[in-house]
């Protein structure tokens, strides 16, 4: 997946019991955690929501000043059934913005890939 500076960033982890593997919730919420290029980062705020017994999102949005090629990892701690952890659930490289004309030549070679498969 491609994301963009200044755009949306959506994840998702699950936690469960370390003696079972049963799903189930954290002690609180976990902290997720930004890391550019290596360095933790504040200014990439991060939203963690339980969804379901074990299941969290992590939303957000990516800083205007993050740039193409920037490396992101997410991780998250939480301590469930007493037992702290930490592990990254996510990483990527912001992406660039198709143009435009970029985006209906992809349109443009999705279609011909359909018609070729209905001859």
């Amino acid at each position: 997946m491609s994301y963009l500076a200044g755009g949306a960033y959506y994840g998702e982890f699950s936690t469960s019991r370390f003696s079972s593997g049963a799903a189930m919730n954290a002690t609180g919420t976990p902290i997720a955690t930004a890391t550019r290029s290596g360095v933790d980062d504040a200014a990439f705020a991060l939203t963690v929501t339980n969804i379901a017994t074990g299941r969290y999102k992590v939303t957000g949005t990516i800083p205007a000043g993050y740039a193409i090629g920037d490396a992101v990892q997410i991780s998250v701690t939480a301590t469930v059934d007493a037992v702290a952890a930490v592990g990254i659930v996510d990483s990527f490289v912001v992406g660039e913005a198709m143009r435009g004309t970029d985006s209906a030549a992809l349109a443009s070679v999705a279609t011909e890939a359909r018609l070729a498969r209905l001859d």
